[in-house]
């Protein structure tokens, strides 16, 4: 509303190099022509970082680029038993090492929420068959709908609310999850649009949960499907802040607003 004389901006939006993904010809432009600065976030994500001086009102930027992705497959899953996954879950190293995706934090902590009794894990159940369980009855619990939460959207409102965003159906997910020792991550990235996918129009967000002696998978709670090549990661953490896509400060009179469109043009190679 009013001229900026100076901000911070973090982005958060470049896809991640993994196993699985592979980024090409990226471009970043933006109105003022100011050079950004690149890090890494704790957990390994790309920050785009940009200090901005002067008067301006306005502050437009653009990404492009080509991310080439491997074409999924079923994990395959060791053999283990309920007993063996228990010991492994429980076991006090295994926690200190993925203490960041077992601990409650503000946005995932279920602790006193009134679950229905089809959320706990039971005692014959291995934690694939759990996910899988879990990942059916977030999709079914709640309904898709924007505007009704926000950013800071506890768990217990959403169970009072039963609606959200792809944020809301991760965040719940988790939280069922963590009640059992299971390490969950919070993921944000891209999915491919046309397919009828919810959640395409915007960033996504899913879920990457720990199988004992397997290891980290990608489920998507909102879609209730495995994540596969149509998804795109840019980061992963504890939790939504974790994995913002934009934030900032900057000194101004005046209010300011921000908005944002994600385009996917999918293409196929012919083998």
């Amino acid at each position: 509303d009013e001229p900026v004389n100076e901000a911070y901006l973090h982005f958060l939006i470049m896809p991640l190099e993994t196993a699985d993904q592979h980024c090409t010809n990226l471009v970043i432009n933006n109105n003022l022509n100011v050079q950004g600065n690149f890090s890494h976030s704790l957990y390994g994500a790309n920050y785009l970082r940009y200090r901005l001086t002067g008067n301006f009102t306005r502050f437009f930027l653009t990404m492009n680029v080509q991310v080439e992705k491997n074409m999924w497959s079923f994990p395959t899953l060791k053999n283990i038993s309920v007993e063996e996954e228990q010991k492994i879950l429980l076991n006090d190293y295994f926690k200190v090492q993925n203490e960041d995706y077992i601990i409650h934090t503000k946005l995932t902590d279920a602790n006193g929420v009134e679950l229905p009794p089809e959320t706990q894990k039971k005692a014959d159940e291995t934690v694939f068959k759990y996910v899988q369980r879990i990942n059916s009855f977030v999709q079914g619990f709640l309904s898709y709908e924007t505007n009704v939460t926000d950013t800071n959207t506890s768990v217990r409102d959403i169970v009072n609310i039963r609606k959200g965003v792809c944020q809301d159906y991760a965040h719940l997910f988790i939280a069922i999850l963590r009640l059992n020792f299971i390490p969950c991550r919070y993921v944000s990235g891209y999915l491919s649009q046309g397919q009828g996918f919810i959640g395409a129009s915007a960033m996504h967000a899913w879920v990457e949960v720990y199988i004992p002696e397997t290891g980290w998978i990608g489920i998507d709670p909102t879609n209730n499907r495995f994540v596969n090549e149509s998804y795109i990661k840019v980061a992963h953490g504890s939790d939504y802040i974790d994995c913002m896509p934009v934030k900032g400060v900057y000194r101004s009179a005046g209010g300011g607003t921000t908005s944002y469109t994600v385009e996917i043009d999918e293409k196929h190679n012919q083998q």
